[in-house]
């Protein structure tokens, strides 16, 4: 801080010297304000320069929010679409069981049914005579 002195004559009347002390003081008083001031502006001035850089980090996180978030939108996209494969191929399949269930059933029943039975022969009459002789 710099000291300040202010040369005055000496009067019998003690005011004037109390003035003198009063404006000196507060010529100090103006000085260290202005240190003050000068401080807080160095203060200020890195404080802009903080939220400058800040700014620019928010700036960079929303574009990389902004790019994550196409991805994941895309991402969507093609869960949607195997979605949709997944469901095609179990309706194939629920058809393909539903269609081999009707043919198994078919088969116990055709299984199931006794076989006709044979026609009755009618009944060998004994022969009468030789083969080689003939009938007779």
């Amino acid at each position: 801080m710099t000291e300040v002195t202010i040369d005055a004559p000496e009067t019998e009347d003690g005011a004037e010297d109390e003035a003198i002390r009063e404006a000196g003081a507060a010529e100090g008083a103006a000085e260290v304000h202005a240190e003050q001031a000068e401080t807080a502006a160095e203060q200020a001035e890195v404080a802009a320069d903080m939220a400058e850089a800040a700014t620019e980090a928010a700036m960079v996180v929303a574009q990389e929010v902004g790019e994550t978030a196409a991805v994941a939108e895309g991402a969507a996209a093609v869960a949607g679409a195997t979605l949709e494969s997944v469901q095609a191929a179990l309706t194939a399949q629920a058809a393909a069981i539903e269609h081999l269930s009707e043919e198994l059933r078919l088969q116990r029943e055709a299984q199931a049914t006794p076989p006709p039975e044979p026609k009755p022969q009618a009944e060998k009459q004994p022969r009468q005579g030789h083969w080689y002789y003939g009938r007779g």
